[in-house]
């Protein structure tokens, strides 16, 4: 069995572009973990309004 705390776990050796006195960019994961975020932020705001749609237009409400 895996604990979440394997799942979680990023490995050190990560693909890094960082240039000594810049700012530390992200790596692939990092990136990859924000745009999925952004997805899942994006597919729950497409729920959300397809659900207030359903409502207004069964119960006849609207504004």
């Amino acid at each position: 069995m895996v604990s979440i705390a394997e799942c979680t776990f990023r490995p050190s050796t990560a693909i890094s572009t960082v240039v000594s006195g810049d700012i530390a960019s992200m790596s692939a994961y990092q990136g990859f973990r924000i745009f999925s975020h952004v997805v899942l932020g994006l597919m729950l705001g497409g729920i959300v309004y397809a659900a207030y749609i359903a409502v207004t237009y069964w119960t006849g409400i609207s504004v």
